[in-house]
C-alpha cells in the first residue's frame, strides 16, 4: 500500500510491514496531527492488529506525545492517531511497538519547528489543566522578567559588542534606571511606585543574542496594511521559547546553568533585531505587542513530558531601535515595557481608535492612563489598581450602592491619588451605575518625588469604567456635559447630568468640585433619581459563558438536578429570564425577547427569535419572563458529532408607557448570553474522542480571532484545529475543538494512576472553556466565549425496551448503568409539542413505569437514562405503537 502524496513513510522494514505516514512538512510547536497507519492488506494467523500497537515518540522527553484515542473520523479500515507536540524544535521519530511481544513493527521521523505563514492558524493542543486566574485578582509580590535579545537569518550576524549595546539599554531603561530630571525611572520603578510597593519586577536575564533558524518572512509576523506596522508577538515569542529551549539543552549537557530559566521566569521581553526590507516602507521592526490577563495565550511545554501542563509565561515583544533618546527624555523604552508588563498582569488597551463606535471616541482617557497613552509615565487610573489588587477597597468611597438607590447628597475628601489617604480621606469616590459599570473620581496630579503624573496639574479625573464585553474600552472618560468638561474638574466645576435630554445622560447626578489644592479636594455628590432600570446580568469568563440570569428547564434537568440548565435536545424546553429592577421606579410592561443562535464564541452571532414575555417589574424587585411558548432544539447531528447551542434573552430599551421621561437609568445592562454544551467522553481502552464545533463572528474591529481554551481536568486533552482564523466582518467561520480523558490510554497508565485513576477522573469532570479573542490594540480584546461540560463515563446500552399494549406500562433493562433516575416520554409520532414525560429509577439494571398518556392514534415511547457518575447517559429505539 502506497502513502498519500505529500507524505514521507520512513518506515522500518518490520515483520508486520506497518507505515506511519509522517507529514513531510513540519508540524507547528504545540500542534498536533492525525498519523495514517497502514496495515498489511492480508494479515496471516497471529499477524498484528491495528489494537495491538501502542505509539509512542522518541526522545521521550521532547514534549511530543500520541493519543490512542478514537472520534467519530476513526475508520477501522484506514486506521489513524493523533501526533501532538510541544515547544521544542527538532527532529524526531515516531514508534509503533506490538503490544503483545514489546518489539518496533514500525517508525517514521518527523520535524517540529516553528515558523507559521498561512493566513489561518495551526492547530493548538491543550494538555491537563490550565486554569487561570480571576478577571479580579490581585497581583501582588515579584515577578521575573528576562529580556531575550532575537534575529533572523535576513542580516548578518550581530557583533557581541553591538548586541551588549542594546542589552544595556534595555536593562537600564526595564530595571536599573536612567536618570532624568535628578530623579531615576524605569519601568521596575514605575511598577513598584503605582503598587504601593506591592509589586516588583526582578531581573531574570539580559541575554542574546539568539540567532533563529529562518528568515523574518519565515517566522510569520503579519503587515497591518491599516496601521502600517509588523504584528507578530506569537511567532517570535514560540520562535524564542524554542531557541531557549535548545540552548538550555546545550548548556544542561555542558554542566552549565540554563540561558533562562523557564521553569521560574514569568514573563519574557524578546528584543527583535529591526532592519530594512525589500519595501522601504516595511521596515522590518516589529510593533510592541503583548499577550497576558484574558487576552492572547501564551503557555509553553518546559518540561518535555507529553502528559503534563504546559508553563504560563506571559511575553512581549519590541523592536531593538524603539526610540531610545531625544525628545522622549531618555526613551520610550521604559514607557513601553511598563504599558506591555501590564498587558502581562491582566490589563487591557485603554485607548480609542477608528474602529471605535463614534459615541466613545471623543472620550478616550488619553493621558490619564498607563495603558492609553504611556509616554511620561501617567499613572494607572483607580479601577485598574484596584483590579490588580494594589488599592484596598475601603481607600473607595461609594457614595450609593445603584443609582435607584436612596437619595444622596454627601461630600467627600479626596486625596491626591498616588499618595495613600490619610484618615477621613478616600483615594477615589465610585458611583456603581449597575453590577458591571461604575463611574469614578479621583484627584490627580504631580507629587514631589514621584515618577507617575509628573506632567499634570492637580484636576478631578471622572472614568467610566465596565466589566462587561463591548464594543468599547474597559474605560472611558465621564460623558461630556454642557460645561463641555470632557471628564476632567477644577475648583468651581462641575458634571451634571440633570442638564441633559439625551438618553445616554440616564440619571439625575451632580458631581461638583467644591475646593482643590496640590494635594487634597472636596467633591460633593448628588444623586436624586426616580427612574426605573430593568436589567439582566451579560455572560463572562467568570461565570463559564453563561449568565445566571438565564435558565433553559426540562423535564430531563427536573429529574436530574447535575443537569440543570441545559437544553434537551428533541424535547419541549421552557426559557425563563430573570429580571431584576436596579431602579427605585416601577418598570410596567417590560418585554424580553429569547433568541436562539449556534453554538458561538461571539455576542454578535445571527439569533434567530424563539419566543417573549411581558410583565411588570416593581422597584428592586426580581421576575421570573417564561417564553410564551416552549423551544423545541433540533436534535441535528453534525459531522460526528451533536448540534449545540446559544441563547440570548433580551430587555427591549425601556421607556415607561405612561411617562417617556422615565428612560431606562442604564441601557447596557439588557442583553443576557448563555451557550450550553455538555458531552460525555466514554471510558474504554482509551476513552473516546468527543467533539463540537464553535462559531466566529467578523468584527469591524479586525480580522483575526483567536481561539483560547482553558479546561480544568488533569486529565484531559483538547484538540482544535485552528489557534486562530481570518475572520472577515459580517461574515462566520467556525471552529473544531475535540476533547478526551487520557483514562484508559495505555501509554499514560503510570501517570493517570498517579492522579488518582479512573475512580477520580469519574469524580472531576472537564470544564472546558473557550473564548474569542480578536487581535488588536497591542494585545487583544475578547469577544465571547462558550463552556462545555465534560465528564468521562462507562458507556451504558437499552438492552430491552418494551411497552404492555395500549402503551399504559413501559419496562427495559440498561447495561453497563449504575441506579439513577430515568425518563420515558410518550408523544404522537408527528407532534413533538405534546410529549408527556413519567419518571423513575433504574434499579439494579431494571425499570418499569405506568404511562397513563392519555394519547391516541400513533403513539412514540423512548426510554432516556439520564446517567449517573462513571455511567454514561443513554436513549433506547423508538417504538411507535397504535392505542
Amino acid at each position: 500500500m502506497q502513502p498519500n502524496p505529500g507524505y514521507a513513510a520512513a518506515v522500518t522494514a518490520a515483520l508486520e510491514h506497518v507505515q506511519l505516514e509522517t507529514p513531510s512538512d513540519p508540524i507547528y510547536l504545540r500542534s498536533w496531527a492525525r498519523i495514517p497507519v497502514r496495515m498489511p492488506a492480508s494479515m496471516s494467523a497471529g499477524g498484528t492488529a491495528f489494537d495491538d500497537l501502542l505509539f509512542s515518540v522518541e526522545p521521550p522527553d521532547v514534549g511530543c506525545g500520541v493519543s490512542h484515542s478514537r472520534d467519530g473520523t476513526f475508520d477501522s479500515a484506514e486506521p489513524h492517531v493523533v501526533l501532538y507536540t510541544g515547544s521544542l524544535a527538532g527532529e524526531f521519530t515516531m514508534r509503533a511497538i506490538d503490544k503483545r511481544s514489546g518489539g518496533e513493527v514500525a517508525s517514521a521521523n518527523f520535524r517540529v519547528d516553528y515558523g507559521w505563514t498561512h493566513v489561518d492558524g495551526p492547530p493548538v493542543r491543550i494538555i491537563g489543566t490550565t486554569e487561570d486566574a480571576p478577571p479580579v485578582f490581585d497581583v501582588l509580590g515579584t515577578r521575573k522578567v528576562a529580556i531575550v535579545l532575537l534575529e533572523t537569518t535576513d542580516v548578518d550576524p550581530w557583533l557581541q559588542m553591538e548586541a551588549d549595546a542594546v542589552l544595556r539599554r534595555y536593562r537600564d531603561q526595564v530595571f536599573d534606571g536612567v536618570t532624568v530630571d535628578g530623579r531615576v525611572e524605569s519601568a521596575a520603578a514605575y511598577l513598584e511606585e503605582v503598587s504601593w510597593q506591592k509589586f516588583r519586577i526582578e531581573n531574570a536575564g539580559v541575554v542574546g543574542p539568539l540567532r533563529l533558524t529562518m528568515s523574518w518572512d519565515q517566522v510569520g509576523p503579519v503587515w497591518d496594511h491599516d496601521r502600517k506596522l509588523w504584528r507578530g508577538v506569537l511567532p517570535f515569542s514560540d520562535a524564542g521559547v524554542a531557541e531557549i529551549l535548545r540552548r538550555n539543552r546545550e548548556l544542561a549537557e555542558q554542566g552549565e546553568g540554563p540561558l533562562v530559566d523557564l521553569n521560574t521566569v514569568e514573563s519574557i521581553i524578546f528584543v527583535v533585531r529591526a532592519f530594512d526590507g525589500p519595501d522601504p516602507e516595511k521596515r522590518r521592526a516589529i510593533w510592541p505587542w503583548a499577550t497576558g490577563g484574558a487576552a492572547l495565550d501564551s503557555r509553553y511545554d518546559v518540561d518535555g513530558d507529553p502528559t503534563t501542563p504546559d508553563r504560563l509565561i506571559e511575553t512581549i515583544v519590541m523592536p531593538d531601535d524603539w526610540p531610545s533618546a531625544g525628545a522622549d527624555q531618555g526613551g520610550r523604552i521604559r514607557y513601553t515595557a511598563a504599558h506591555e508588563l501590564c498587558h502581562n498582569i491582566g490589563l487591557f488597551d485603554q485607548y480609542t481608535g477608528n474602529d471605535t463606535d463614534a459615541d466613545f471616541r471623543p472620550r478616550d482617557v488619553t493621558e490619564w492612563t498607563l495603558m492609553a497613552i504611556e509616554q511620561k509615565f501617567p499613572n494607572l487610573t483607580v479601577p485598574e489598581r484596584r483590579k490588580l489588587g494594589w488599592l484596598e477597597s475601603r481607600m473607595v468611597k461609594k457614595v450609593a450602592a445603584r443609582p435607584g438607590g436612596a437619595i444622596t447628597d454627601e461630600t467627600v475628601n479626596l486625596c491626591l491619588a498616588s499618595q495613600r489617604p490619610r484618615p477621613r480621606e478616600f483615594t477615589a469616590i465610585e458611583i456603581e451605575l449597575s453590577d458591571t459599570t461604575s463611574y469614578f473620581l479621583e484627584l490627580r496630579g504631580k507629587s514631589p518625588g514621584t515618577i507617575a503624573d509628573r506632567n499634570h496639574t492637580p484636576q478631578i479625573v471622572g472614568t467610566d469604567w465596565t466589566e462587561s464585553p463591548a464594543k468599547r474600552p474597559q474605560l472611558l472618560r465621564m460623558r461630556n456635559d454642557e460645561d463641555n468638561d470632557r471628564g476632567t474638574y477644577k475648583a468651581g466645576e462641575d458634571y451634571d447630568e440633570s442638564t441633559t435630554v439625551k438618553p445616554q445622560f440616564p440619571v439625575d447626578l451632580k458631581v461638583s468640585v467644591i475646593s482643590l489644592t496640590d494635594d487634597t479636594a472636596q467633591v460633593r455628590v448628588q444623586f436624586g433619581d426616580r427612574k426605573p432600570d430593568p436589567a439582566l446580568t451579560p455572560f463572562s469568563a467568570a461565570m463559564h459563558w453563561q449568565s445566571p440570569d438565564i435558565e433553559v428547564r426540562n423535564e430531563r434537568n427536573t429529574a436530574s438536578p447535575e443537569l440543570f440548565n441545559l437544553p434537551w435536545a428533541g424535547h419541549p424546553n421552557t426559557l425563563i429570564a430573570k429580571v431584576r429592577n436596579e431602579g427605585n421606579f416601577a418598570a410596567k410592561r417590560v418585554r424580553v425577547e429569547f433568541w436562539e443562535a449556534d453554538f458561538t464564541l461571539s455576542s454578535n452571532p445571527e439569533f434567530t427569535f424563539l419566543t417573549a414575555n411581558q410583565q411588570d417589574v416593581a422597584a428592586g424587585a426580581t421576575v421570573e419572563f417564561v417564553g410564551d411558548t416552549q423551544w423545541t432544539p433540533e436534535a441535528a447531528p453534525l459531522l460526528f458529532g451533536t448540534k449545540h447551542y446559544c441563547i440570548k434573552a433580551e430587555v427591549v430599551p425601556y421607556v415607561h408607557p405612561d411617562d417617556s421621561s422615565k428612560v431606562e437609568i442604564n441601557p447596557t445592562n439588557n442583553v443576557a448570553q448563555s451557550n450550553y454544551s455538555r458531552f460525555i467522553s466514554i471510558w474504554a481502552s482509551p476513552a473516546s474522542r468527543e467533539f463540537t464545533q464553535v462559531a466566529l463572528w467578523g468584527d469591524a474591529r479586525g480580522t483575526r480571532q483567536h481561539v483560547k481554551a482553558r479546561q480544568t481536568s488533569p486529565f484531559a486533552r483538547t484538540f482544535v484545529d485552528h489557534r486562530w482564523l481570518d475572520v472577515r466582518h459580517g461574515n462566520r467561520r467556525d471552529v473544531k475543538v475535540f476533547t478526551e480523558f487520557m483514562v484508559g490510554d495505555e501509554s499514560v497508565e503510570e501517570y493517570v494512576e498517579s492522579l488518582g485513576g479512573i475512580e477520580e477522573a469519574f469524580r472531576t469532570p472537564n470544564q472546558l472553556d473557550l473564548s474569542a479573542v480578536l487581535e488588536n490594540r497591542c494585545s487583544g480584546s475578547v469577544l465571547g466565549g462558550a463552556s462545555i461540560t465534560v465528564p468521562v463515563a462507562q458507556r451504558t446500552r437499552f438492552t430491552r425496551f418494551g411497552v404492555e399494549p395500549g402503551g399504559s406500562f413501559a419496562f427495559g433493562s440498561v447495561a453497563g448503568a449504575s441506579d439513577g433516575p430515568l425518563l420515558v416520554s410518550v408523544r404522537p409520532e408527528d407532534s413533538p409539542a405534546e410529549e408527556v414525560v413519567f419518571a423513575t429509577t433504574l434499579q439494579g439494571g431494571d425499570f418499569g413505569v405506568d404511562t397513563g398518556h392519555g394519547l391516541s392514534g400513533r403513539v412514540a415511547f423512548r426510554a432516556h437514562y439520564l446517567g449517573e457518575m462513571g455511567s454514561a447517559p443513554s436513549d433506547s429505539r423508538v417504538l411507535v405503537e397504535d392505542v
